[in-house]
C-alpha cells in the first residue's frame, strides 16, 4: 500500500483516465497450489486494483475514463490456472462495485486473451508453445486493441475464444 500511496502522490490531480494492468500467473489446479504463490497471484491481481481505486477515489475526475485490464480467464473458467481465474472473478466484482459507487466514471473492461510478454510460457512446454503462439497477440497489438476500446462508446472488448477473435461490445 506504500508504494501505491508514494506512486499516487506524483499524480497531479484531478485523474481523467486510470488504466489498472496487474496480471500474475501461476498455473496449478487446487490442489496443488501452495499458499504463498496463491497470495502473490491475488496480491498483484487483486489487491493491486483494490489500492488503485482506494487511493485514487477523491482524485478521479468526474467522467474519467477507467480501464481493466481483465482477462479471457474470467469469462472461461479453467481448472490449471485455479488461483489466476479466481483473481480475475474478483477483478470483475471490483469492477461491478466501482461503478456502482461512481455511476459517473466511464467505466470500461477489456478481457484480453493471451498476450506474448517475456515473462509468460515459463511452465508451458515446447509443444504448447508452439499451440499457444498460433493466437497470442504482441504487447503492441494488445496497445491497440486497449486505444480502440477507449475511443470507441463500447464498455467492453471481449476476447471469442472459440472464434480466436477480438470484439468491443
Amino acid at each position: 500500500e506504500d508504494q501505491v500511496v508514494t506512486a499516487l502522490s506524483k499524480v497531479s490531480e484531478p485523474v481523467d483516465l486510470l488504466i489498472n494492468n496487474a496480471g500474475r500467473m501461476k498455473r496449478a489446479n487446487y490442489w496443488e497450489l501452495s499458499e504463498s504463490d496463491f497470495e502473490a497471484v491475488w496480491g498483484v491481481d487483486v489487491k493491486g486494483i483494490w489500492l488503485m481505486f482506494k487511493h485514487l477515489r477523491g482524485k478521479l475526475a468526474q467522467g474519467a475514463m477507467t480501464v481493466q485490464t481483465n482477462s479471457k480467464n474470467a469469462l472461461q473458467v479453467k481448472a490449471n490456472t485455479f488461483a489466476y481465474t479466481l483473481s480475475k472473478l474478483a477483478d470483475l466484482s471490483i469492477d461491478e462495485i466501482v461503478v456502482k459507487d461512481r455511476p459517473d466514471l466511464d467505466m470500461r473492461v477489456a478481457h484480453l486473451g493471451p498476450v506474448d510478454t517475456p515473462l509468460e510460457w515459463t511452465d508451458y512446454s515446447a509443444e504448447q508453445k508452439a499451440e499457444k503462439m498460433k493466437i497470442v497477440i504482441t504487447p503492441t497489438e494488445a496497445a491497440k486493441l486497449m486505444m480502440d476500446l477507449i475511443r470507441s462508446d463500447k464498455k467492453k472488448l471481449i476476447y471469442k475464444v472459440d472464434e480466436c477473435k477480438y470484439e468491443l461490445q
